[in-house]
């Protein structure tokens, strides 16, 4: 594991707080000022997440990045940790609550032996992602058709083209709208301490708890294991 670590790293990239609460509405009763604390709480969690792997930890975040289009923006970002020497990047965003020091540290081994890894959120998108630099391709990565809904079946067809084995992890919540975040609130882990400060949060919109959710919302979760059967491996 000690290999391991000297060689990956994980990469935060992401809005910043004020970008996100300006580019989403995590509810619809929250004051800006509320929309911003949620933004916060999330980054935070996932800086503290991030660390507990004991993997090197970079963030790169709004005016950090560069590029005209999001894939020519995290394109260069995951080519900047390359270029600082490392051999595999596990980028990740700030908005999945569900996601935990395990996951990259079971990403991380399976990098190792030459895997790519992504795992998808219940909307199509990816909330991880982990590369080599011999499956590191800028020109093809920064073309993908990202933020469509489909980022997960492109990176499929990203690692089928190169003929390499792509480890699915399981499918969790991205948290993007009052929805999202609803959802997650309603489905996460009750010892989590990110969703007690939401809900304590948010204490004063109840009408998040109160709003029944469907069958459609629930449908799209499908148990996706990072570790699991070969019958589970997308290749």
């Amino acid at each position: 594991m000690q290999q391991i670590s000297q060689h990956t790293a994980i990469l935060i990239f992401s809005r910043t707080a004020r970008e996100e609460a300006s580019a989403k509405q995590f509810g619809r009763h929250l004051t800006a000022a509320q929309n911003l604390r949620v933004a916060q709480l999330l980054i935070r969690r996932t800086q503290r997440m991030a660390r507990r792997t004991g993997l090197r930890v970079f963030t790169v975040s709004g005016a950090q990045q560069r590029g005209n289009t999001f894939g020519q923006r995290f394109t260069n970002a995951i080519g900047a940790i390359f270029s600082k020497g490392y051999e595999r990047v596990i980028t990740i965003g700030t908005d999945c609550p569900g996601l935990n020091p395990q996951i990259l540290l079971d990403a991380a081994q399976q990098l190792a032996q030459d895997k790519i890894v992504s795992g998808a959120d219940h909307q199509g998108g990816i909330y991880f992602l982990g590369l080599s630099r011999s499956h590191f391709h800028p020109g093809l990565l920064s073309e993908l058709p990202w933020q469509t809904g489909q980022d997960f079946n492109e990176i499929r067809r990203y690692a089928q083209k190169q003929g390499v084995e792509l480890i699915a992890g399981s499918v969790l919540y991205d948290v993007d709208s009052d929805l999202d975040l609803k959802l997650a609130l309603q489905n996460g882990p009750s010892g989590c301490r990110l969703l007690r400060q939401l809900r304590r949060l948010l204490q004063a919109t109840q009408h998040l708890f109160n709003e029944p959710i469907g069958p459609a919302a629930i449908s799209v979760f499908r148990p996706y294991d990072l570790r699991g059967p070969p019958t589970l491996l997308l290749r």
